[in-house]
């Protein structure tokens, strides 16, 4: 038995990484093309409503929060990625995280608070509709040339695709951090949440298993 000889002989023809692997270089051309769709949803209005102004005092300060977001982002990305493909999977298709899926999301790892001011179930459940509508009427009024259009980025009115979660995790942050003022930069809350409350909890649940390791033990 040989990999090249195997079912999964095709995958070097067709994948982007024309490896049995997805690459590093794969992963950031990835990535880049998430966050060009992320700014056309308006990521960075977003980041600057939440800023405390000190930071945003002045255009480049501005611009540097919002690569801060984006640095943050490209950090924990394979948490991010990892998180939206086992709730999608849970959905039947890996395209989408529908509004159980969400909630679902939010109960594992325990990010619904009763008695905050901006993370209560309602306030979770406002944050999917509110990304989702915004992807939709974003979409309408963007020429079909731009990323999404040819990566599969479209649009369900039902559920989040992976940038729409992106979004809603920065949502999640600002609600989290920023609404309570605990914290004031909207890097910082994204840090937080995604570093000190996530990735732990994830590895809690789901234990630690990259895709490439997947791959090695139970494909190739």
């Amino acid at each position: 038995w040989t990999l090249e000889t195997s079912i999964w002989a095709g995958r070097a023809a067709w994948a982007d990484s024309k490896t049995f692997w997805d690459t590093d270089e794969v992963m950031e051309r990835r990535f880049a093309n998430d966050w060009q769709i992320l700014l056309a949803y308006g990521v960075r209005k977003l980041v600057l409503r939440f800023d405390d102004g000190e930071s945003g005092s002045s255009g480049d300060d501005s611009a540097d929060e919002v690569e801060d977001v984006r640095q943050v982002l490209w950090e924990n990305d394979r948490t991010v990625q990892r998180i939206f493909t086992l709730y999608a999977s849970a959905c039947g298709v890996i395209q989408w995280i529908t509004l159980n899926a969400w909630s679902e999301f939010m109960d594992d790892f325990r990010l619904v608070s009763k008695g905050s001011k901006a993370m209560k179930r309602s306030d979770c459940d406002r944050t999917f509709l509110a990304v989702n509508a915004r992807g939709a009427f974003v979409r309408q009024r963007q020429d079909k040339s731009v990323a999404w259009a040819a990566t599969g980025h479209d649009n369900n009115k039902r559920a989040l695709n992976q940038v729409e979660f992106m979004l809603a995790l920065i949502h999640l942050a600002c609600n989290r951090y920023i609404e309570s003022g605990e914290l004031h930069d909207v890097s910082q809350a994204l840090r937080k949440l995604l570093v000190r409350d996530i990735s732990p909890r994830l590895t809690k649940l789901f234990g630690t298993l990259p895709k490439r390791d997947f791959r090695d033990r139970f494909c190739y």
